[in-house]
């Protein structure tokens, strides 16, 4: 049987002290999986107090969030959580929109992971290419723009108006549509 800790031996810290060392970029994954971390490494118990904090969002918006404060035991394995997702986080960001710039000083430290943020930053990229390639060979003829399906005003996007050729030359517009609005 192990010994019970004394408040002696042991380190607690506010969940709002926590967060402040992150950035809101890293904070995303921390804040929405908190729970997880409950239910393996985390250990804390919930205080009556709520804090504000800027959280970078999915969408890259930085947003500020009231989050309920908990009572954190510090253990090497819930620093080593909260770390890794905040390193989730920061991968995520630049999968999804590639524009989380690295710090020399975090990577230097291993608080980041150079070759997982470029892995993610690598995947972004070959993404970007791979949509921006469709997209030059599905272009709205009338518009010039992307026939992405989707219009500014969000209804659905008519379809292009050309037709590919016999000779695998530059599509030909379609004879219905009015030959002043149609460029090639």
């Amino acid at each position: 049987m192990t010994e019970p800790q004394t408040a002696n031996t042991v380190q607690y810290r506010k969940l709002s002290e926590i967060v402040q060392q992150y950035q809101p970029e890293d904070l995303l994954l921390i804040l929405e999986h908190f729970e997880e971390g409950l239910s393996s490494v985390v250990q804390a118990l919930p205080l009556a107090d709520k804090f504000d904090v800027r959280v970078m969002e999915q969408d890259g918006q930085v947003k500020k969030r009231q989050v309920p404060d908990e009572l954190v035991m510090l253990t090497p394995e819930g620093e080593a959580w909260f770390d890794c997702k905040a390193q989730e986080t920061r991968q995520v960001h630049l999968e999804q929109r590639g524009n989380i710039a690295v710090n020399a000083e975090r990577i230097l430290s291993g608080q980041d992971d150079f070759a997982a943020l470029f892995e993610a930053r690598r995947k972004f990229i070959i993404q970007k290419l791979k949509d921006e390639k469709k997209g030059k060979t599905a272009t709205n003829t009338t518009t010039g723009k992307k026939a992405s399906g989707k219009s500014n005003t969000g209804k659905s996007a008519k379809t292009s108006h050309t037709k590919p050729t016999q000779d695998g030359g530059a599509p030909a517009p379609d004879p219905t549509t009015n030959p002043a609005t149609a460029e090639a």
